[in-house]
């Protein structure tokens, strides 16, 4: 680590409190997008898509994942170390247009890498907000003045070992 470096885990599990809480938190359009962004695609970075090709309803689209929770790190459980996970939505609003692209028909939940936005949110009346994964591509078109991203945890977060059987 370069001295002087800030420790972004350090700030990710101070932020989050590394107790088991359902996670809230909103993407800001100010000065704190980016680094909101970067929280939030951190939050959901290897979540599983519940509900691929979902489309939106006046403006709106619900996006129903399946999280690791990073920010409560690992657990031990014998000998090995275990993640806890919690169903969640991420919810966008002010969404013009919504484009799933998978690499083929998705066999299981594909698994996102990771979020991203478009630069032009600081110039164009629409810009892209990207869900991106090893087989898939959601590009959701955003009005660059009227928009929301927020992701809520919809349980409590619970260790991987006790997901219930479906």
């Amino acid at each position: 680590m370069t001295d002087g470096q800030p420790d972004f885990s350090a700030i990710f599990f101070e932020t989050f409190n590394r107790a088991a809480h359902p996670v809230r938190y909103a993407i800001r359009n100010s000065p704190n997008l980016l680094h909101d962004l970067a929280f939030v695609s951190s939050l959901v970075h290897d979540a599983r898509l519940l509900t691929p090709d979902v489309q939106p309803e006046d403006g709106c689209v619900t996006i129903a994942l399946n999280r690791d929770c990073w920010e409560l790190g690992y657990t031990q459980r014998g000998q090995s170390h275990e993640l806890h996970i919690a169903d969640c939505q991420l919810r966008l609003t002010g969404v013009q247009s919504i484009q799933w692209d998978f690499e083929q028909t998705p066999l299981g939940e594909p698994w996102l890498d990771f979020l991203w936005i478009d630069l032009g949110f600081r110039r164009d009346p629409h810009f892209g907000f990207y869900l991106v994964g090893d087989e898939l591509k959601c590009t959701i078109m955003l009005a660059q003045d009227d928009w929301t991203i927020h992701l809520m945890d919809t349980e409590m977060p619970y260790l991987f070992s006790q997901k219930p059987s479906s």
